[in-house]
């Protein structure tokens, strides 16, 4: 039962949150505005306040943002042809896929003790899959988001590139001592009990099986770091509790990086916040004198991270001409890619990914499911969990409208290959092809439930008409 209960966490739709961290003033919330196009046209997304103050954003903002689909995603010749989407395409032809964006507030060193805004800023992580963090690559505020010398004074003293480099490991180790503290706090419970280890770790918003995989990650590596240590046939978590839980006397004494079982705690949580919240770095205020050469210092220290450079505001002045020139910019604009925004958000979802699926009536020419026979071909994608099956995908669709009924047959195909198999209810989606063709079958009772409630609709609305001619 524990098997199957930490596989249902990684199946179904997956309505996709990408959180905004960072410092004050860093240009989270026009970022936001950027991402959310928010106040291009009448009912598009309220604008979030912004300023140059620290804690401009209060309570997180929420709003829904498109991110672009990886190349390969879908069958080339419907990027070539641009065909019409659910969501729309970015100027280069990618499919525009929606997510939920939290601008979570701003937050200063010490944060995880509470500093400044700091508790509603990390509850507010349990909320997201991914993040971004933005960062202000002009290097024109300090720790607190104040504003401080001037992009030419900065870039002369050379104080900008170091404050840039250092910001962008800050919010990293902001969530790392966060935890770090919180599983410290349990140490004796855990020790005492090693099967209570993984559940340090479920509480923030992930599922057990992503916690089991971080478990052997982290003790493998352990292992590996300890001297004459050797691999047992033991479960992970008293692998894990033996090497990081330390002896009683040494209880309430503040860590350090001096005590081995100190050090191997802080690997499993470096692993944790790792695999929980996969980080893309937002260089923001490119387009500020001197922010381009601290892009390529950032780069030169960090090679392995994901950085990209992005001008948040020159979105927003995109999106406002756009909306000017008489079109709805909530739903005509295509992002050009060309302030950063859309790549970087991309990019945050591409290191924790969903499966996308497309369902379809026919494999053959790619008819798109539940649309009619006008509908571009494969116009929908769904975001499914990593072990969705097709059984999942069938529930996913039933719920979006483009099909009824019980699922008796499928068929799958992959995006560049045409052969067509037949899959089974309890085959993974990612391993059978995106490509799925539906078949499904209404019950009789579902036939009549259908029946009766159009009956019943058909009868309300003769009662008004008969009503209005009463009224004449």
């Amino acid at each position: 039962r524990r098997r199957l209960a930490h596989q249902a966490a990684l199946r179904g739709a997956w309505s996709y949150s990408v959180g905004l961290v960072g410092k004050p003033s860093a240009g989270k919330s026009t970022l936001f505005n950027a991402l959310t196009r928010a106040g291009s046209a009448p009912g598009a997304a309220e604008e979030a306040k912004t300023g140059a103050q620290p804690f401009t954003t209060i309570e997180p903002n929420l709003g829904q943002a498109w991110w672009a689909a990886p190349p390969g995603a879908e069958p080339e010749e419907l990027v070539a042809a641009a065909t019409p989407t659910a969501h729309g395409r970015a100027a280069d032809g990618r499919r525009l896929l929606p997510c939920r964006l939290i601008d979570i507030a701003g937050l200063v060193p010490g944060a995880y003790l509470g500093r400044g805004k700091g508790n509603l800023f990390l509850q507010e992580l349990c909320r997201s899959d991914s993040l971004v963090h933005v960062v202000d690559a002009s290097g024109t505020t300090d720790e607190g988001g104040n504003l401080q010398d001037a992009p030419e004074q900065l870039q002369q003293h050379g104080r900008g590139g170091r404050a840039v480099v250092a910001e962008i490991g800050w919010v990293r180790a902001e969530i790392h001592l966060w935890v770090f503290t919180n599983v410290c706090a349990k140490r004796p419970t855990w020790r005492r009990r090693p099967e209570k280890l993984g559940g340090m770790f479920t509480g923030y918003g992930c599922s057990p099986a992503l916690v089991a995989g971080v478990l052997k990650r982290a003790r493998a590596a352990i292992i590996k770091a300890t001297v004459g240590a050797e691999e047992s046939g033991a479960p992970d978590a008293e692998v894990l509790a033996a090497a990081c839980g330390g002896t009683a006397e040494e209880d309430g004494r503040e860590p350090s990086l001096r005590r081995p079982h100190d050090v191997a705690l802080h690997r499993l949580v470096a692993h944790f916040v790792a695999a929980r919240w996969p980080v893309a770095v937002a260089l923001n205020k490119v387009d500020v004198p001197g922010a381009t050469r601290h892009v390529e210092e950032a780069r030169a220290q960090y090679p392995s991270r994901v950085l990209v450079p992005v001008s948040a505001r020159s979105e927003v002045e995109r999106l406002r001409a756009h909306a000017s020139a008489g079109a709805d910019g909530a739903r005509s604009y295509s992002p050009d890619g060309s302030t950063g925004t859309l790549d970087v958000l991309s990019a945050a979802v591409a290191l924790r990914p969903p499966t996308l699926a497309f369902p379809s009536s026919d494999l053959a020419t790619l008819a798109s499911l539940g649309r009619g026979a006008g509908a571009a071909r494969l116009f929908d994608c769904l975001l499914l969990r990593p072990l969705s099956t097709v059984a999942d995908l069938c529930e996913a669709v039933r719920r979006e409208g483009l099909c009824a009924g019980d699922l008796v047959r499928a068929e799958a195909r992959g995006v560049f290959t045409p052969e067509v198999a037949v899959v089974r209810r309890d085959d993974v989606v990612a391993a059978k092809g995106p490509v799925v063709r539906l078949q499904t079958r209404r019950a009789a009772w579902q036939g009549r439930a259908e029946a009766a409630e159009q009956a019943e609709e058909h009868q309300r609305g003769t009662k008004a008409c008969g009503r209005r001619r009463q009224t004449g």
